[in-house]
């Protein structure tokens, strides 16, 4: 499937992953997820996961993907819910993508096609 295709398909899609709004939510709350915990959101689409969780539990993090169009309402998401001080977005590939110093590896969510991956205090 071209990437092209894949943002036609997403267009109308928040959640771009075949979840729920609450199931975000729940997951945010079983993450035990507060101010300070950093996100790395690889593959984040239209980072909508990172968006809530950081208007939710006041978290700050950092969304990677290759799609210029995602991206784009990514970051409008991202004005429209006042997050744009603790979420950065930044093109690339999710795979060569290097983690952060002082950070910690931790599976935080993940679905075919998608590397979200790790997640920690900040100092």
């Amino acid at each position: 499937m071209s990437l092209r295709f894949h943002e036609i398909a997403e267009g109308g899609h928040r959640i771009l992953n075949p979840f729920t709004n609450d199931k975000l939510a729940l997951l945010g709350e079983v993450a035990r997820l507060r101010r300070g915990t950093r996100l790395l959101d690889l593959c984040c689409g239209k980072a909508e996961m990172l968006c809530q969780w950081s208007l939710a539990h006041g978290i700050e993090g950092v969304g990677v993907d290759i799609s210029d169009v995602f991206l784009d309402a990514a970051r409008a998401r991202a004005r429209e819910l006042g997050v744009t001080d603790r979420v950065r977005l930044k093109k690339g590939d999710a795979g060569a993508y290097p983690a952060e110093p002082g950070s910690t590896s931790c599976p935080a969510w993940g679905r075919p096609g998608s590397a979200t991956g790790w997640r920690g205090r900040s100092s």
